[in-house]
């Protein structure tokens, strides 16, 4: 069984259709990356799933459970979390707080205490321990993002969104990111990556979705995608590799 099953969801926003009658699945393990154009519905299916908005029909099933009508806050106690493009930290607390606050509120039965101690460890993980007890209107943009990776894993999830981890980083900050992403994959939470950096999501992906339209245009391995002749005049404009 799949973690997690979208069947037939549509999405509407008055005469707009965000989404159109999309069926995904993503398996336990999985490192699953959606591209497409701007407008393509990627954010929207992530907020769907996420329960930011309801959809018009279809079905979305996590973990054996029907969440189609769930709110937001019990689909993250059941394992469902994300980032986002512009990281949404509390610039009231400082880095530890932030992680431990989303530790308490997660999926997780944990004091004060056992929050904080599972925020400096998970701190550790993403690389960002000595900056614990700093707050995050001084942190970099690549800090901001491992934090951003360290709320995620704080709620206890089995399923994370990345929403464009990448954006604004180049060089060896893009590098390190990356790095942790991997690592957290490799520890065994599945993943689901929206970018549109096509280097990042063909080298660290194990499979893509493409996203026209509102609508799943194509689906496979890296390889599949990249000479997938739909994909390439949709959206890659040439082939994978001549990029």
């Amino acid at each position: 069984m799949s973690l997690l099953e979208v069947s037939g969801v549509t999405k509407r926003f008055g005469g707009l259709i965000a989404l159109n009658g999309v069926d995904l699945a993503v398996g336990r393990g999985e490192l699953v990356g959606v591209i497409g154009p701007n407008g393509a519905g990627k954010t929207t299916l992530v907020n769907v799933v996420t329960g930011v908005y309801y959809p018009e029909s279809g079905r979305i099933i996590f973990d054996g459970h029907d969440i189609t009508k769930t709110p937001p806050h019990r689909r993250a106690r059941l394992g469902i979390s994300r980032t986002y493009q512009v990281p949404r930290p509390f610039n009231n607390l400082n880095v530890l707080d932030n992680v431990a606050l989303a530790a308490m509120y997660g999926s997780r039965r944990i004091s004060v205490r056992g929050a904080r101690e599972l925020a400096m460890d998970l701190l550790g993980r993403v690389r960002l321990a000595e900056r614990a007890q700093d707050y995050p209107e001084s942190l970099s943009v690549v800090e901001l993002r491992k934090l951003e990776l360290a709320r995620a894993l704080a709620q206890g999830s089995k399923l994370v969104f990345l929403d464009e981890v990448s954006a604004g980083l180049v060089g060896d900050d893009l590098r390190e990111v990356l790095s942790v992403v991997k690592d957290i994959h490799e520890g065994g939470v599945t993943m689901v990556m929206i970018e549109h950096v096509m280097k990042v999501i063909f080298n660290l992906t194990e499979r893509i979705i493409v996203m026209m339209n509102g609508q799943k245009l194509a689906e496979g391995k890296p390889s599949e995608v990249a000479s997938d002749a739909r994909v390439v005049e949709s959206y890659l404009g040439r082939r994978w590799s001549e990029i």
